[in-house]
């Protein structure tokens, strides 16, 4: 035999004291079945030979007369090494299940006999539940760890002696078997503890009891125990697999009650034994402890989880099919470690597709916002050029006015008099157009004052002392020269439109109308860049014929757009008296442009 092999049968043997545990439990079994049946008590069979082999986390039983040999157990290992098993029930709930399952092929009496004889222990007492739920607690007092929860109507077996907690309230500890009924989950030895009364905390009675028992050991008053079933259910679990592509499990028997969660097609769920009926008639599994655990981690651990078999009702068809063939230990491993896996490979893949779904509703929201901002853009760029639009017509309109003379604004206020009233100002855009009449007025403080074109009574100061302004107000567009009329417009989709329209010396450099320009506009400087566009022939002359022909007549006219530098003055490009500029910009000029198209 190999080295592998007998440092493997080392080690079980020192495994063989566990076995003869199962055998104890086996003889005591046995008696108490005796006891309750009334017959000679039988001596427990000899055990068989039991090795157990553990491989990982993995382990299983070879029973028989004969030494497993080398074979034996390379087999069993090899079987063993891809599966995952799922984690073990406390090992009282194994000894007694396992411990029922084989007095009871040992003997001749079923597995659910045997149970019983586990329920009907000496020194136990019956209680019943009044309240609609009561706690089991791990020791005697309020603030302990809750392991378990009791349901009005249950009937309750505790041992016959109570306890007294540390406020003086009297309190009853569970027996094994009711241990193994309502703390599936809780750890191997430990006890668990109910309160008779709770009173003193505004909760009334909670247990009543201690029952009376018939001659046979059936409790009188209320409803009859459902023994039995309640042993089988717990030495031998039903399976049902998911024949449905999800199922919800929900917390009540209810179509209508919350959902703790959901069970793909193809995994099997381990139910307890005794059917549930719906409010709605139907039929329902309860899942147990564990298989709760396992498919709805998040849930609290009093939680019930509860299943519907069949929805044929509402048009979903069969959703469980079972009860199925109990599986071994290493088929129910398998079971486990494919499921995982199958999970493991659900997750991964359904995030992938999360992900992807997430990308493509993002790539959706911003095509989506774009396109929304794109309209606005052009929306706000028609409410531009006819704004513009609008504000040339009128100057146009006035300036052609018999008798009207145009000034333009120096500063960014405009001083207003009614006569014989009080001195008014207002905001006035620097260049912008005053029509006046020209009639001119010089008040008694010494300040001019010109007539306004759409009142008579109305006069606009020219310039003055004591206004808090330095130089004139306002300069006569056609008396002074030394001025350029500028307007600047942008290009867009929309059409050409006016963002500026100003009157500045020539001397003025091209950075102070740059200045202006954001000043007003509210456009960003870094991105701002002013073009003029010279119109030019390609060449000086063309021959016809053999006779020379003046360009002019033939040549097409070439717009050469000229990028103006900012340390250069508007004089030093020969613009004239009036000039038509151009604007470029770098950024989203929809969104700076008046402080955005939200603003427009």
């Amino acid at each position: 035999m190999g080295d592998d092999a007998e440092a493997t049968i080392a080690d079980l043997e020192a495994q063989l004291a566990a076995a003869e545990r199962i055998a104890q439990l086996q003889a005591k079994l046995a008696a108490a079945k005796a006891k309750v049946a009334n017959v000679p008590e039988q001596a427990a069979p000899a055990a068989p030979r039991v090795v157990e082999v553990e491989v990982g986390q993995n382990s299983a039983t070879i029973a028989g007369d004969a030494e497993p040999d080398e074979s034996d157990l390379r087999s069993f290992m090899k079987s063993m090494a891809s599966v995952k098993e799922e984690p073990a029930a406390p090992a009282w709930h194994q000894y007694m299940a396992a411990g029922a399952r084989s007095a009871g092929a040992e003997t001749g009496y079923s597995a659910p006999d045997v149970a019983v004889s586990l329920e009907n222990q000496p020194d136990v007492e019956w209680f019943e539940v009044v309240k609609t739920k009561v706690f089991v607690k791990d020791e005697p007092r309020e603030d302990a760890k809750g392991i378990g929860l009791l349901h009005q109507g249950s009937r309750l077996q505790v041992k016959s002696e109570r306890v007294q907690g540390a406020d003086g309230k009297a309190w009853v500890e569970l027996s094994d078997f009711q241990m193994l009924q309502s703390c599936e989950s809780a750890e191997p030895n430990a006890r668990g503890y109910a309160l008779i009364d709770g009173s003193h905390i505004g909760l009334g009675q909670l247990l009543r009891g201690p029952l009376g028992q018939t001659a046979n050991g059936h409790v009188r008053g209320g409803r009859p125990q459902q023994s039995q079933s309640t042993a089988l259910s717990l030495a031998s679990p039903e399976w049902f697999e998911v024949v449905k592509s999800v199922v919800l499990i929900k917390e009540a028997p209810n179509k209508e009650a919350k959902s703790l969660g959901s069970v793909r097609q193809g995994m099997r769920l381990k139910c307890k034994l005794e059917r549930v009926q719906g409010d709605d008639g139907f039929t329902w599994v309860e899942l147990t402890a564990y298989q709760l655990q396992r498919s709805c981690p998040d849930s609290h651990e009093q939680a019930q989880g509860f299943c519907l078999i069949d929805a044929s009702h509402m048009g979903l068809g069969v959703l469980l099919h079972g009860p199925l063939p109990t599986p071994g230990p290493g088929e129910e491993a398998m079971w486990r470690a494919n499921e995982d896996e199958s999970q493991r490979f659900w997750e991964a893949s359904r995030r992938v597709q999360l992900e992807e779904l997430q990308d493509r509703r993002h790539e959706e929201v911003s095509q989506k916002r774009k396109q929304e901002q794109g309209e606005r853009h052009i929306d706000a760029m028609h409410h531009w050029r006819s704004a513009a639009e609008h504000e040339q017509q009128n100057e146009e309109s006035w300036r052609h006015r018999s008798g009207t003379v145009t000034y333009r604004s120096v500063h960014d206020v405009l001083f207003t008099k009614e006569m014989g009233g009080l001195i008014k100002h207002r905001p006035q855009r620097v260049g912008s157009c005053v029509f006046t009449t020209g009639n001119e007025w010089r008040g008694p403080q010494g300040g001019l004052w010109v007539q306004a074109s759409k009142s008579e009574s109305l006069w606009y100061l020219v310039q003055g002392p004591g206004f808090g302004v330095d130089g004139p107000c306002l300069v006569n567009e056609a008396g002074t020269l030394d001025h350029l009329q500028i307007s600047v417009n942008f290009v867009s989709t929309a059409g050409d439109f006016r963002v500026l329209d100003t009157f500045m010396p020539q001397s003025n450099t091209v950075r102070s109308l740059r200045k202006q320009l954001c000043e007003q506009t509210q456009l960003k400087p870094r991105g701002t860049i002013i073009l003029s566009r010279s119109e030019k022939r390609c060449a000086d002359s063309k021959e016809l014929d053999g006779a020379p022909v003046p360009i002019e007549a033939i040549a097409p006219v070439v717009s050469t757009p000229e990028v103006l530098e900012d340390s250069r003055t508007l004089a030093s490009y020969k613009l004239g008296q009036r000039a038509t500029l151009y604007l470029l910009y770098n950024y989203e000029f929809a969104a700076d442009y008046l402080g955005g198209s939200s603003n427009s």
